[in-house]
C-alpha cells in the first residue's frame, strides 16, 4: 500500500516524456533491479512488491535532467528529491524481512536508464548530438 500514492505519481511523471520513454525506464528497471536482487537479495527476506520498481522510476526522475540538460528536469529531480529523501533510507538495511536490496538496485536501474535513454532528450540537445556526429564524419571523410 505504502508504493500506491509514489508510485502513480512517479509512473505519471515518468509517462509525461511518452509511452517509449515509460517502457524503456520501466524495463531497464525491472531488469536490473530484479537481476541485482536475485544475485544478492537476502534469505528469509521478502521481495515481494513493487518497491524496487518504485524506487527505479524516482531515481530516473532525479538524474534524468543531469544527463538531458534539461533544466525543467532538473528542478522536478530536485523537488522530488526534497519531498521524498526519506526513501533513502530504504535502500540501507534496516526494517528485518524487508527486502532492501529491491529497493537499493531498483535504484541502479533508475540511475542506469537515466544515464541511457535518449528518447526523451530535448529537441535542442538532439540538434547538437546531430551536428556533432555529422562534424566528426566530415572530418573522417576529409
Amino acid at each position: 500500500m505504502s508504493n500506491s500514492l509514489p508510485g502513480a505519481l512517479f509512473a505519471y511523471l515518468v509517462g509525461y516524456s511518452g509511452k517509449r520513454v515509460f517502457w524503456e525506464v520501466t524495463t531497464l528497471v525491472v531488469v536490473i533491479g530484479g537481476l541485482g536482487t536475485w544475485l544478492l537479495g537476502g534469505v528469509g527476506t521478502n521481495h515481494i512488491g513493487a518497491s524496487g520498481l518504485v524506487y527505479g522510476w524516482l531515481t530516473y526522475l532525479i538524474v534524468r535532467g543531469f544527463f538531458n540538460r534539461s533544466l525543467n528536469q532538473i528542478l522536478t529531480g530536485v523537488t522530488l528529491g526534497f519531498f521524498y529523501s526519506g526513501l533513502i533510507y530504504g535502500v540501507l538495511p534496516g526494517t528485518e524481512g524487508v527486502s532492501w536490496q529491491a529497493h537499493l538496485f531498483g535504484a541502479v536501474g533508475g540511475f542506469i536508464a537515466g544515464m541511457m535513454i535518449t528518447s526523451d532528450d530535448p529537441p535542442e540537445l538532439v540538434a547538437k548530438k546531430q551536428a556533432k556526429a555529422l562534424e566528426k564524419q566530415a572530418r573522417r571523410q576529409g
